[in-house]
């Protein structure tokens, strides 16, 4: 059993939040993004795990972005590493994500050294 922990960075008054996330269980994340931000969440965008993120895809967000001043887009840390080049803007928040283990650590731990050795 694992507990999902996530740490999100403020906005200034008035800002609306859109979150993009290619992660295997994404709903997870906007659900904590959209329970922290509350009525300035105003949407998401899902793309699968491990996604490539193309121009296309760099253009929509970007075009959030672009659209108002007080617009900002929520990103996963694994995903601001793909967009950070790509993505140039302060409005760019990224999120930080904690998983832990509530049941089984020890077990999980010894057993993930053993395979990293």
């Amino acid at each position: 059993e694992y507990v999902y922990e996530t740490g999100f960075p403020e906005i200034l008054t008035g800002g609306r939040v859109f979150g993009v996330a290619g992660l295997a269980r994404p709903q997870i994340f906007f659900d904590q993004g959209h329970n922290f931000y509350g009525d300035k969440w105003v949407g998401q965008m899902s793309f699968p795990d491990h996604h490539r993120y193309s121009k296309a895809d760099i253009q929509k967000i970007s075009d959030f972005l672009n659209e108002d001043e007080r617009n900002y887009v929520l990103l996963s840390e694994k995903d601001w590493v793909k967009l950070d080049g790509f993505l140039k803007s302060d409005r760019v928040l990224v999120a930080k994500l904690e998983i832990r283990s509530i049941k089984g650590a020890k077990e999980f731990h010894d057993r993930l050294g053993s395979v990293c050795k």
